[in-house]
């Protein structure tokens, strides 16, 4: 059977205002981010005009819709019919448009208001959705029923002066520090160098945010610190900010220590701090959820305060390390113009970066040469023939990021210098090598190599 038709008659278009709140962030004092509200699309969708199984959608766009302390001015709807809507709004979600290739054009030609009838948006297309946030502001959506009175009906409960829209945040807080426990002589110069965000999502389902992998588009940022020491055991704030929502949903039966990346979903999003000591890099990772134990699910509109304490070199999964031995040049022999030296890389758990080498000759400035790196076979005893190919003067040695990488290996390494001459009959030079790696990089050596052709 057909769903009943509403007559035009019935449902008159009137003007009617609307206004807008922030549902609080938890726990956290609001800030401008937090409260600002722009880019305001409204979507309208009649529950029985022209017919319930064919509805009407209505569309609004507002450029400024916020006064900055989060309550917005009374903004009008012009030409609305009576009757009951589902109502959905997304703010702050571009300039004035939806993504162009996942939503229809919502900008009006109107910076103030007025109405654009989108008959080809559907109320499915509204729900499945998947948006971006815009560059320095929060996303912000809502969903709701609302029912629009017709005025002067006999009866009516109260007269309908405007409309509520509660807009939430699809963003949530996080709030994360680090400390180095003083006590224990192994951390005894460790630096801070890098921070890195992981599985941060690019766009998320516009209205089903607390569903199980409603976020997409997973990306790893990383901010370098060059070096920080905490000094005392004090903590300092490495991170404030506002990620997507990304609910990765419960893992059953874990404790504290196995939120690692063996145990985790594949799209939890995680921090990880990059730590130095020497020659040896440390990562600490810590996943985001509502608990330290069985959940990974970053909810919108929550604050995460996390504090990571760093107490320690290893014997937990969430420390991830690689080490690497420092290469000593031999000495060339009277009349021979190669040096060279071998190292190793030492992995475990899953050390996520990309290595490169970037070898060099400090000084003399007189001093010319090659540099080559092979890589040891352990199938044939012995380093190959053909050495690792050079990109913008560095070799990458090693790419831990890609899939299947061991969870623990260690490398060897042989790096080869061969001077095209020896000027004056005899030369000291000082040959560097830099580990280069995504948050910074590690000198492996300025060893000092006399070169002599008497």
């Amino acid at each position: 059977m057909e769903p009943p038709v509403v007559s035009a008659a019935d449902t008159a278009l009137v003007d009617i205002a609307i206004l807008l709140r922030n549902i609080p962030m938890e726990r956290t004092k609001a800030i401008d981010i937090e409260t600002h509200i722009a880019n305001l699309n409204l979507f309208f969708v009649h529950q029985s005009y022209p017919s319930a199984g064919s509805p009407e959608v209505r569309h609004y766009y507002f450029e400024e819709a916020s006064d900055g302390a989060g309550l917005s001015s009374q903004l009008k709807l012009t030409n609305i019919r009576v009757g009951k809507y589902r109502m959905y709004a997304v703010a702050n979600y571009y300039n004035g448009s939806m993504d162009p290739g996942n939503m229809p054009p919502s900008h009006n030609n109107d910076p103030g208001y007025g109405a654009v009838d989108l008959s080809s948006v559907t109320e499915a297309d509204l729900q499945s959705y998947l948006l971006y946030n815009k560059a320095g502001h929060l996303l912000m959506t809502a969903e709701d029923e609302v029912l629009i009175h017709k005025p002067g009906v006999p009866g009516q409960v109260a007269t309908q002066d405007h409309i509520d829209i509660n807009l939430v945040r699809q963003h949530a807080k996080v709030n994360f520090t680090a400390t180095i426990n003083s006590g224990n002589p192994a951390l005894s110069g460790m630096t801070i160098t890098g921070l890195y965000f992981g599985n941060w999502a690019q766009r998320v389902k516009s209205f089903a945010t607390t569903e199980v992998g409603s976020s997409e588009n997973f990306v790893t940022r990383s901010a370098s610190f060059g070096t920080v020491s905490p000094v005392g055991g004090k903590a300092i704030t490495l991170a404030d900010c506002y990620p997507l929502a990304n609910n990765q949903g419960m893992v059953p039966g874990l404790q504290e220590a196995d939120r690692s990346a063996e145990n985790a979903p594949d799209a939890a999003s995680h921090l990880r701090v990059a730590t130095l000591t020497g020659t040896s890099r440390y990562d600490y990772s810590v996943y985001l959820g509502a608990n330290q134990t069985n959940d990974f699910n970053l909810e919108p509109n929550k604050n995460y305060t996390v504090n990571m304490n760093i107490n320690g070199l290893e014997g937990d999964a969430r420390i991830s390390s690689m080490a690497i031995t420092q290469p000593q040049f031999s000495a060339p022999g009277t009349g021979e113009l190669v040096t060279s030296a071998e190292f190793e890389v030492a992995i475990s758990n899953r050390f996520n970066e990309r290595f490169s080498l970037r070898p060099q000759i400090i000084s003399p400035d007189n001093i010319t040469g090659t540099f080559e790196i092979f890589l040891y076979d352990e199938g044939l005893g012995d380093y190959s023939a053909t050495p690792l190919p050079e990109e913008s003067g560095n070799v990458l040695i090693l790419d831990t990021n890609l899939p299947g990488s061991e969870a623990q290996m260690t490398v060897r390494y042989k790096i080869v210098f061969t001077a095209n001459s020896i000027p004056n009959g005899y030369q000291e030079a000082v040959l560097s090598i830099a580990l280069l790696t995504n948050s910074g990089q590690i000198l492996l050596e300025g060893r000092t190599v006399i070169f002599n052709e008497n």
